[in-house]
């Protein structure tokens, strides 16, 4: 990430607004983590690291190459000197930390990324881990992908500079701007098939670190100091606009960038010109502060974040976001302090040899570490290995339950092995035997196998994809919406279901949508079904619940309980649906799970009812859908059922 680009010679290239750039950056990240809601776009802050280290380290290897100084052992040696000695720190002191804060299955899971981070390959690593389900994860490493993505960029770009440099000097803008023209286009492309692959791969990124090289090697011309002004705070403009306008679901990196990239890329520019209002702002000393530390607070940011979380769960109140930020700042300045700093004055010609070994050291030390958690169980204790089932859940197979990338799609992304099978999804028609559509997203895909298992003669059709609730003005990715518009309309005029299921994760905001919805459906079907939400939680529930039984507290499940907010959606949604009358049902899952504040959490196996925040696991679907069986809330279902076993075993067929 791009605060490990802060002037590798600082005497030459220090310049005292880009650290005030390097702390609007910083901050946006941190904020972002700390409350999404706020900040949505925060996130972002990576990207403007990405174009400042491309205009420092671009401009640092061009101006070795012309001073024919560049060497590319010197240069490595130097990376190594400037990232190594904070990120070894701050992988050990994590895992050292995860160890008596996670469970065993957690710690060996950070293990393994504390690998892939020593080794540069995190974003590949945790782009694997990546599914729609991931989210609940405890990921204390995840953040050190953008030192991947960096440190790829770095293995591709002095090269590339050698090489023009040495055989096609006149080639180098060229060169390096297609460069940048192909990773951009490559990053809007790949953006809308696999948002996962383009967020976490380095070459969608090499465009922003190109944007930053090319401004060094272009070397345009100094501007006046009031036209420097304006185009600095142009550039502001647009980098605030950015933070403060993107969300997680903007197609980021692709071409929405640009103004962020461009305007970071002007700021730069505009701050050679000196003196100017804008590069005094920036050079404010608390900034400065801040840009100086911004490598170490990038990395203990984030760990003290998820670990804090871990065991609290999701602080929103501003006295604790206020402690964790300013847990962060102090441990970032001892880091900086005692640990980058010494490194940093180490001369390159002298300790060449001591710091590849020490890269190479820490590294096997780390794998070493890790191999001794991974073949000890994460050094579980006994309280935790009696919890060992309910954690278990925690890496439980959703993708296979709901029947991911075959009959439930990932909206978010366009691949091979995601795409919908209808002959699988939708079977064709038997005779005898009753036909019911399943409809929604994952909230819908949770109940397909408890369904089948619970009325086995039903022919069941599942159409769902992430993030799309089953309504007529579906909003979502075009993959999503295509699919929910192609079961609610074509499918639904070509077949005779005995029922339509619809259900989503519900917001109040969608309940006239849903009523448009079902009485378009009731005209249609023999029966409708709006199944409500679930219980939620602010963490996943296995881990409430080993919490809870390891340290003895009886109320932190129920503490960690979103039930007020469901239950407003709940009874909204039974009103609205209820005016619809007819043949329209609305089936009241909160109403299943909770009675009187009290709420159901595992099945009578031992079980958790659900595996993330909400989503139920098969036992908990189970129960679910045995309780509205037994309440007489999926009467038609079970009269379908009965009524295609008796067509199979050869009497007439009767539908009720």
């Amino acid at each position: 990430m791009g605060p490990s680009a802060a002037g590798e010679d600082p005497t030459r290239f220090y310049r005292a607004d880009i650290d005030g750039l390097r702390a609007i950056a910083v901050l946006a990240v941190v904020l972002f983590h700390l409350d999404p809601v706020k900040l949505t776009g925060g996130f972002a802050g990576v990207d403007i690291f990405f174009v400042i280290s491309g205009f420092l380290i671009g401009g640092q290897i061009d101006a070795g190459l012309a001073a024919g100084r560049f060497s590319m052992a010197s240069f490595y040696a130097k990376r190594i000197r400037r990232l190594y000695p904070a990120l070894v720190v701050t992988v050990l002191i994590t895992l050292a930390a995860s160890v008596p804060l996670l469970f065993p299955t957690e710690v060996m899971r950070v293990g393994k990324a504390a690998v892939a981070t020593m080794t540069y390959t995190s974003n590949f690593y945790f782009y694997q881990a990546a599914d729609y389900f991931s989210e609940g994860d405890i990921r204390p490493l995840l953040h050190t992908w953008s030192l991947a993505v960096e440190e790829q960029f770095y293995l591709v770009f002095p090269v590339l500079l050698f090489a023009l440099h040495r055989y096609a000097p006149r080639w180098k803008l060229p060169a390096v701007a297609g460069m940048v023209l192909v990773s951009l286009v490559y990053a809007g492309w790949l953006v809308e098939r696999d948002s996962d692959a383009a967020f976490f791969f380095s070459v969608t990124r090499f465009w922003e670190f190109g944007a930053g090289a090319l401004l060094a090697l272009a070397r345009p011309r100094v501007l006046a100091p009031r036209v420097a002004d304006g185009a600095a705070f142009a550039g502001l403009a647009a980098v605030g606009g950015s933070i403060l306008l993107l969300s997680e679901v903007s197609p980021v990196p692709g071409p929405v960038a640009l103004p962020l990239v461009l305007g970071s890329a002007l700021v730069i520019h505009a701050g050679a010109s000196s003196p100017i209002v804008a590069g005094r702002w920036l050079s404010l000393p608390p900034l400065v502060f801040v840009g100086r530390i911004s490598y170490s607070l990038y990395l203990v940011h984030w760990p003290i974040v998820v670990l804090v979380r871990a065991n609290y769960g999701p602080e929103t109140a501003p006295l604790g976001l206020a402690a964790m930020f300013a847990g962060s700042l102090v441990a970032a300045w001892l880091l900086y302090r005692f640990v980058e700093c010494p490194a940093r004055r180490l001369p390159i010609a002298r300790y060449r040899q001591q710091i590849f070994t020490f890269g190479a050291g820490s590294t096997a030390l780390v794998a070493v570490l890790a191999v001794v958690l991974l073949s000890n169980g994460g050094l579980a204790d006994k309280r935790e290995r009696q919890s060992s089932r309910l954690i278990a859940y925690l890496d439980y197979d959703a993708q296979t339950r709901f029947r991911a990338g075959t009959c439930l799609i990932n909206a978010e992304a366009d691949k091979e092995d995601d795409a919908f099978d209808a002959r699988h999804c939708i079977p064709p028609p038997v005779a005898g035997r009753e036909q019911v559509l399943l409809i929604g997203d994952s909230y819908a895909a949770q109940y397909y196998q408890a369904l089948h298992a619970t009325f086995p003669r039903l022919q069941i059709a599942q159409v769902t994809a992430t993030g799309c609730r089953p309504l007529l003005a579906a909003e979502g990715a075009d993959r999503c919406v295509g699919l929910i518009r192609m079961g609610l309309k074509r499918l639904v005029r070509r077949r005779d279901f005995a029922a339509i299921i619809l259900a989503g994760r519900w917001r109040e905001e969608e309940v006239g949508a849903l009523v448009r919805t079902v009485r378009y459906l009731k005209r249609r079907t023999g029966r409708v079904y709006v199944v409500g939400p679930p219980v939620e939680y602010r963490m996943p529930l296995p881990r409430l619940l080993a919490l809870a039984q390891t340290r003895g507290e009886g109320r932190m499940v129920a503490d960690a309980r979103e039930l007020e907010r469901v239950k407003r959606i709940d009874h909204a949604m039974e009103a609205a649906v209820g005016a619809a009358g007819g043949n329209v049902r609305y089936v009241s899952v909160l109403r299943a799970m909770c009675d009187a504040g009290r709420c159901v959490t595992q099945t009578r196996s031992g079980a958790p009812a659900q595996f993330d925040y909400g989503h139920l696991t098969y036992e908990g679907a189970l129960l679910v859908v045995d309780r509205l069986r037994d309440a007489g809330r999926l009467k038609l279902l079970a009269q379908a059922n009965a009524a295609s076993r008796r067509s199979l075993s050869g009497a007439p067929e009767r539908r009720k």
